[in-house]
């Protein structure tokens, strides 16, 4: 990781706190993604309907799009220190409830209601906030390294889950899920959670301070990251954008329209892809191991998509991960019997790449548009959208399913809204306020063909940067 930059001798803090972004959100998710393998048990042991099991999950998902708003506002306000350990505690004690649950309504209380309370406030929402105040450069390689934590939340849910409910029951497997969140979450947040750079002293992306800077000798700076000017639309970008004045925005529902197409139609298929594969024939097992090969191939595809988005902008990255994300599920649809294993792996390699690097460039795409000032809440409330997205794309296909016995219509519906965002993604054009750092290193080399710009770092052409030091020898002398 070349972009992991070391100031003397220490590693820039920023990617500390991205490591335990990343920890955190691997066991947060693992809750709110274990809800398929969790869901087959139940209906064995109860005997609910489909539509009545997952309503639980539809419930789970509107109580943590409504909480989005609060939990930024929150964050905004009292920082990781203070609201990372409430909301594991909350986490730990619902997933105790739950062990304990016998009934519907408890399911819907512990599971669709206590849940979420927890999982908003060490979720994705002040996350968004944290890592994008750390990083501006670097926001999408830094957000798809902390988002990978989802990918593998996927797979302690799918792998390890179906594993402890197989040998353990689902009772026990509840509480180990929350004791795991619980017992590294609260001292890593404690210990080491820092909420911005300017605490330690530091800048976003391990800059240095100018004054800093001008103490380093002139033929040494070529190591230094150059100063290009990523922004295009000047007055939109001066601007501090309090969330009041964001929602006032036509640019907002747009990305909010992006969020609820897409997770609709991501949730729809995600959280049925146990279901299907087991009906399809194949064992619970085999659907599982499925299931967390989509998150943890979905954990490497946050990490390439989120820095191919620093390189060739956030448009043009969703548009070629959604054609990813569509192509697993024609594929995952495709399957006619379980002598066709291989077309299940491949959907899932296929949908995690696509899918999983969602979270990646989403928070980014916000970040350069309005800031990080209210990105918290600002993102918090996005995710409104996408609550009401992926609580209506699970329960709409869990219906379909107990009225006409076949997920096709509930799938095809998914393709189409992933196809939707495409346009939106483009019409919502972050590009137009802010460049991402590829895009502005190409601009600067039009501008300035006497400067190359290479990677990271800017090459000066070797007849000036002989002169230049030259120069500074000869001023050294004269002192």
């Amino acid at each position: 990781m070349g972009d992991i930059r070391k100031q003397g001798n220490r590693i820039f803090y920023g990617w500390i706190v991205v490591l335990i972004a990343f920890l955190t959100m691997a066991l947060n998710y693992s809750i709110r993604y274990a809800y398929p393998v969790f869901f087959v048990a139940l209906e064995e042991q109860f005997g609910w309907s489909r539509t009545a099991t997952y309503f639980a999950y539809t419930l789970q998902l509107q109580i943590y799009g409504f909480m989005g708003v609060i939990a930024g506002a929150i964050y905004d306000r009292v920082g990781p220190r203070v609201l990372f350990p409430i909301g594991a505690t909350i986490v730990f004690v619902a997933m105790v409830f739950c062990s304990q649950l016998n009934s519907l309504w408890q399911l819907y209380l512990f599971a669709g209601v206590m849940v979420p309370l927890g999982t908003i406030a060490i979720g994705i929402v002040p996350h968004t906030a944290l890592n994008n105040t750390w990083f501006v450069k670097k926001r999408g390689l830094a957000s798809g390294l902390a988002t990978a934590g989802l990918g593998v939340g996927m797979g302690i849910s799918g792998l390890i889950g179906q594993s402890l409910i197989s040998s353990l029951g689902f009772r026990w497997a509840y509480a180990i899920f929350g004791i795991m969140v619980l017992s590294v979450v609260v001292p890593l947040s404690l210990l080491f959670q820092k909420r911005r750079p300017q605490d330690l002293g530091l800048l976003p992306d391990g800059d240095r301070p100018e004054a800093e800077a001008q103490d380093i000798p002139l033929h040494k700076r070529k190591k230094e990251r150059p100063k290009i000017d990523a922004i295009v639309d000047q007055a939109w970008a001066s601007r501090e954008w309090p969330l009041r004045e964001i929602v006032r925005t036509r640019r907002f529902w747009v990305f909010f329209a992006v969020k609820f197409f897409l997770v609709f139609g991501v949730y729809t298929v995600l959280i049925h892809q146990v279901h299907y594969a087991v009906g399809l024939g194949f064992s619970k097992m085999a659907a599982a191991a499925a299931f967390g090969i989509t998150g943890l191939v979905g954990a490497l595809g946050k990490i390439i998509m989120g820095h191919l988005s620093d390189r060739v902008g956030r448009e043009v990255t969703h548009t070629l991960i959604m054609i990813l994300a569509v192509s697993g599920i024609l594929t995952l649809m495709s399957i006619q019997d379980p002598s066709q294993a291989w077309k299940l792996y491949t959907y899932a390699v296929l949908y995690g790449l696509g899918y999983g690097a969602i979270a990646a460039i989403l928070p980014p795409m916000l970040a350069d548009v309005y800031g990080v000032k209210a990105l918290g809440a600002s993102y918090g409330l996005s995710v409104l959208g996408s609550g009401l997205g992926g609580s209506l794309g699970p329960l709409f296909a869990a219906y379909l399913y107990d009225t006409t016995g076949s997920y096709r219509v509930a799938f095809t519906t998914a393709i189409v809204f992933l196809v939707i965002t495409v346009g939106l993604v483009w019409i919502f054009a972050p590009r137009k306020v802010r460049l991402v750092e590829g895009r502005a290193q190409a601009r600067a080399r039009k501008m300035a063909p006497a400067v190359a710009v290479a990677g990271q770092e800017t090459v000066v052409s070797s007849d000036y940067a002989q002169v230049s030091h030259e120069r500074e020898e000869a001023r050294v002398r004269e002192d």
